[in-house]
């Protein structure tokens, strides 16, 4: 006799494939935030490049050919840039870190090897470049290399408390919490987790306290510690619908 199949619960499926995967997409949301900022970067870059005396040609065409969602020709152009600069570095250090970085954020989702040699190009012409140092970090992490990862955010917090400059401090912590979470280290991803709440509470970033307080309560949850586990959770959801509501407003003001 034929019997129909039980139902399935998809939301049980997802919320499962989430928690047991918690730390990759909390670190998959930040490279998507971070890139998003070093991709418009780059655009600005070489639409800055137009009528300069002594731009590279084809860049009207490479800007259009973005617009399609295509970066080769772009990306040449900035590999042209950063060679030139790069033969006379006593000079042009800087300017040549610029271009790789740009080179690197257009690389960042098509070819992680491109970006990330692109990107550890900047670091070793400006070292002291926060932004190349978490980038090279996401690459390392995206690449299974977590021990170089942790090393390039280190850089960053480095960076961080020598400028006295908290939201470094705080990209780094939450940074440096993921990696910890991965590799079962439950004690210091909860050290570094309430570090960059604690920061992101005195900057007022309630994307950064949302996050964080969602990150400690699958901490406790993990280490079965339910009564601390509450609280975090009606943290997180209360400044994620603050969150929402601001953008909501924000773009109503705009209309």
């Amino acid at each position: 006799m034929w019997m129909p199949a039980p139902p399935v619960d998809v939301n049980a499926i997802v919320e499962k494939y989430e928690s047991v995967h918690r730390a990759e997409l909390a670190h998959l949301k930040g490279e998507i935030r971070f890139y998003s900022t070093q991709l418009t970067q780059a655009v600005q870059a070489l639409a800055n490049l137009r009528g300069q005396k002594d731009a590279p040609p084809g860049i009207n065409e490479a800007l259009a050919r973005l617009k399609q969602g295509n970066t080769k020709a772009a990306e040449e152009i900035f590999q042209a840039i950063a060679n030139r600069r790069a033969a006379s570095l006593a000079a042009n250090s800087h300017a040549a870190a610029v271009a790789y970085r740009h080179l690197g954020a257009l690389a960042f989702l098509n070819d992680t090897q491109e970006a990330l040699d692109a990107y550890r190009w900047a670091t070793e012409l400006d070292a002291d470049n926060a932004e190349d140092w978490n980038a090279t970090g996401m690459l390392l992490y995206r690449t299974g290399e977590l021990i170089q990862a942790a090393a390039a955010y280190r850089r960053v917090l480095s960076l961080g408390r020598a400028r006295q400059d908290r939201s470094l401090l705080a990209m780094a912590y939450g940074n440096l919490d993921n990696i910890y979470e991965i590799r079962g280290d439950l004690k210091h991803a909860e050290a570094m987790y309430n570090k960059s709440l604690k920061i992101d509470n005195a900057l007022g970033n309630k994307e950064g306290m949302a996050k964080a307080y969602g990150n400690l309560g699958l901490v406790y949850q993990s280490g079965g510690n339910l009564i601390r586990l509450r609280p975090c959770t009606v943290q997180a959801s209360r400044f994620s619908i603050n969150l929402e509501r601001n953008m909501k407003a924000l773009k109503c003001s705009d209309c």
